[in-house]
């Protein structure tokens, strides 16, 4: 291996303290909304719209030992279970302005 590909192979290290601010620190608590898809481009939704990020998966134990009934838990937990983990895209959907619908509609589906 030559000293060039040495250079761009080796690992990038961040430094410092985190600021916050970055557009997915603004929807990490909340979870992603459709309005958060206007500031992301293509690459970023494919990315950044899946169940996880839009609907977290909740501490089912905690919730039991704060005292929500086992039965609304469970509810909870097959509810977010029958979502899909990301977007489902059919045949038509072969443009950017088509899956960003479609995107927009499952975000929905999981607020």
């Amino acid at each position: 291996m030559n000293s060039t590909n040495q250079r761009f192979s080796a690992p990038h290290d961040d430094f410092g303290e985190k600021i916050g601010g970055a557009k997915k620190d603004l929807w990490k608590a909340r979870g992603l909304l459709a309005d958060d898809l206007d500031a992301m481009n293509d690459r970023e939704a494919d990315k950044f719209v899946k169940k996880d990020n839009i609907w977290r998966k909740p501490d089912y134990q905690s919730m039991l030992d704060e005292g929500i009934p086992l039965g609304v838990v469970y509810f909870i937990k097959k509810a977010r279970d029958s979502l899909n983990a990301s977007p489902q895209y059919a045949r038509q959907d072969n443009t950017p302005e088509k899956r960003l619908a479609r995107q927009k509609l499952f975000l929905r589906q999981g607020h």
